[in-house]
């Protein structure tokens, strides 16, 4: 809510942006020796986002002699759907050591939008002007990165503890077609950078009961 510089109007408006994006995993693992552990987890990715916004421009400072105000309606919704993959492998080393690494496969989202958009103005005379409506649909691919990840962790009578990291380049994400017209690859490399992650972590059996506890931090 507030004065525009832009329309010389005072706007009052509200906005809604909500959504979620969730995966369904299958794993298994496999000993390939009594020192090596091979394994494999596929991810199907489903999710949607919505956003709406609705808003009214009063035309308090008499710019228009014959406009009162002008409202207006938008909304976009898309939907999401993916496929992954992660390779692992851990090797048990010597007093309780263990050693991991990941490779996941790059998420290729497949992405359906819908749009509308409707505006109208009312007048002194207590009419109101023509409801303009637009609306339209697209779908396109988006590919995000590689993700790496090494970990350790030694396991000793009374617990564990256990230390990783990830790495990715989110500027390597990429459309397979654009949504948009002008809207290349670049705005990634622009836009993004790639990030380590830390992970520090411990498991310790509790003294009289039998109950563990877990703590975490990335």
């Amino acid at each position: 809510e507030g004065f525009s510089t832009y329309s010389q109007m005072y706007v009052v408006g509200s906005a809604r942006d909500e959504g979620e994006l969730g995966a369904f995993s299958l794993a298994g693992a496999m000993d390939v020796s009594p020192s090596i552990s091979l394994g494999l987890s596929v991810h199907i990715w489903d999710g949607s986002h919505s956003y709406t916004q609705e808003w009214i421009h009063e035309d308090t400072q008499g710019v228009d002699a014959d406009l009162v105000s002008a409202t207006g309606h938008q909304t976009f919704s898309s939907e999401y759907d993916g496929v992954s993959v992660d390779l692992g492998a851990m090797i048990r080393g010597p007093k309780g050591l263990r050693f991991g690494a990941t490779i996941a496969s790059p998420v290729s989202y497949t992405v359906e939008e819908e749009w509308e958009e409707e505006y109208q103005d009312q007048y002194e005379d207590g009419t109101s002007g023509d409801l303009e409506h637009y609306d339209g649909s697209d779908d396109y691919r988006i590919n995000l990165p590689y993700q790496f990840g090494f970990g350790i962790s030694w396991t000793g009578i009374n617990g564990m503890i256990a230390a990783g990291i990830n790495y990715v380049d989110w500027a390597q994400a990429k459309y397979d077609d654009p949504p948009i017209e002008g809207l290349t690859n670049e705005r990634f490399q622009n836009q993004h950078k790639d990030t380590l992650r830390f992970h520090l972590g411990g498991e310790m059996l509790l003294p009289f009961i039998p109950v563990k506890g877990r703590i975490g931090y990335y």
